[in-house]
């Protein structure tokens, strides 16, 4: 018993660690149409969760690196990871795209069977889940809050047996490369793969590396996340000089 006493204390102590690290983030989200009110907002590692104001501006207890899921039925579902420096910043902006619905010519009388799930108008489920998240989310991760149902017989056991064997560690991990390989996506999907070839001169072998170099660079991610492509351009172009140097120094090793 006193073993498990000493067991549960050392994950309090650790939670409550965790918990003073957070801060307030302050959202502005924004989009060319549609109303940015009564939007949802979930952190995915805290599991905290809020809904957007009249004036899309939104409040939310978070750390460094937490992952924001953002969805609304008129707009794409939007995951936005915070960065250290948007703590220093009053509201950050974050740019909503509404969703495109394309429909076939159709007799409506013949089609009396479409519902307007179907038809893609209101979201079957408007929050949805990467798989690494998903993952995450199923094995659960072990808070303080679980204690509670000490008293009422009913603890939670999953949390506290994939903290123990390591499982709920391993998923951060994988949920961190996930995250990783997502910004590899935006960033080839933005200039694409011609660019880095071509303008920056990286092989055609290496550009997968390149983006992988690249992925965790703040300044590029804050760039594209507000939009400032030009301004992304000119920090990758000193970032391929960097990573063609270190190409070299690894040949002259090998």
């Amino acid at each position: 018993m006193k073993h498990y006493i000493i067991f549960i204390s050392f994950f309090i102590c650790a939670n409550i660690i965790s918990q003073t690290s957070e801060k307030i983030f302050y959202g502005q989200l924004s989009c060319e149409e549609g109303s940015t009110a009564g939007i949802d907002i979930m952190n995915l590692v805290n599991e905290q969760s809020t809904v957007s104001d009249a004036n899309g501006q939104f409040s939310i207890r978070a750390s460094a690196d937490n992952l924001l899921l953002i969805s609304g039925r008129e707009f794409e579902i939007k995951r936005y990871i915070i960065e250290h420096d948007d703590f220093d910043k009053k509201f950050v902006n974050i740019k909503l795209l509404s969703k495109a619905i394309e429909l076939d010519e159709a007799i409506v009388d013949n089609n009396k069977h479409l519902k307007a799930v179907d038809l893609g108008i209101i979201s079957r489920n408007t929050r949805t889940y990467t798989p690494a998240e998903r993952k995450l989310q199923t094995a659960g991760d072990f808070k303080p809050i679980h204690l509670l149902g000490l008293f009422a017989g009913s603890m939670p056991l999953d949390p506290l047996i994939n903290a123990i064997t390591g499982k709920t560690k391993a998923l951060k991990k994988d949920l961190a490369v996930e995250r990783r390989e997502m910004r590899m996506e935006l960033i080839l999907k933005t200039f694409g793969a011609d660019y880095f070839i071509n303008k920056l001169q990286i092989p055609e072998m290496d550009v997968k590396g390149f983006l992988f170099y690249v992925a965790d660079n703040k300044e590029v991610n804050a760039y594209l996340k507000s939009g400032n492509k030009n301004s992304a351009m000119f920090v990758l172009a000193q970032q391929a000089t960097n990573f063609k140097k270190m190409k070299i120094v690894e040949l002259e090793n090998n």
